[in-house]
């Protein structure tokens, strides 16, 4: 039994979770967030639909609405969470925010366009979908809120002014989601490096770089503790 082959795999692992902890946090916050805009904006679409039942369009609006409802479920569910917070997270949060965009995009033009309502679930959607991003994606999903908003304005226009003014206050937030998201999750980055280099400095030798005693110490009674657990003999070499 190699103790120091099997005390520097605990001690990277330790050093991956406790580093990978501040991320965790954020990411999860930010899919309690996207399930909490896609629940509300869903909701107000329904009952939006539900109001104007005489109005063109509303079973296909009120399918779309009920489609992005019954997701949330399965995105906080336990197999959900760690997709969204894993490795390949920022995969599956692109795919569920142009999803979530598309959907706004959807009722909005069969409700006539930009002159609907339901337009100002753009700005919803722009929140969540540039805030969870690096400045490259947040810059992206930004532009792609702008595009959709004015692929709203050719089905029906609200008037020139307003699409001026609410292009401008979307590109106003997206920018701002921008800086914003890209200085939280360099900070992150920021804490985890330091983490790991602290962990590191904790559990080994300056001078030699094998672990120290305390490290030792601690891998040998979690070792001796499964030992006595399974009830099997345990060699130290030393």
């Amino acid at each position: 039994f190699d103790l120091q082959c099997a005390a520097a795999s605990s001690d990277a692992q330790g050093v991956t979770a406790a580093s990978a902890k501040p991320q965790g946090v954020f990411w999860r916050g930010h899919v309690r967030l996207g399930v909490l805009s896609t629940t509300a904006c869903a909701a107000i679409g329904i009952s939006y639909c539900l109001g104007t039942l005489d109005e063109p369009n509303r079973v296909a609006m009120i399918a779309i609405a009920s489609l992005a409802l019954i997701t949330c479920p399965m995105i906080v569910s336990q197999p959900g969470m760690r997709a969204f917070t894993g490795p390949s997270r920022q995969r599956w949060l692109y795919a569920w925010s142009t999803s979530l965009l598309a959907a706004v995009t959807a009722a909005a033009c069969l409700d006539g366009g930009a002159r609907s309502p339901l337009a100002l679930l753009f700005f919803a959607s722009l929140v969540f979908t540039a805030s969870g991003f690096g400045r490259g994606g947040a810059v992206a999903m930004g532009a792609s809120t702008v595009a959709c908003y004015l692929l709203a304005v050719t089905i029906g226009s609200p008037g020139t002014w307003t699409v001026v003014l609410t292009t401008c206050v979307l590109v106003v937030l997206a920018a701002t989601c921008t800086l914003t998201a890209g200085g939280l999750l360099r900070s992150l980055q920021e804490q985890q490096r330091l983490t790991e280099k602290l962990a590191v400095r904790a559990s080994h030798d300056g001078l030699t770089g094998c672990l120290n005693h305390s490290a030792l110490i601690d891998q040998l009674t979690v070792e001796v503790t499964r030992a006595q657990r399974e009830t099997r003999s345990l060699g130290f070499v030393m």
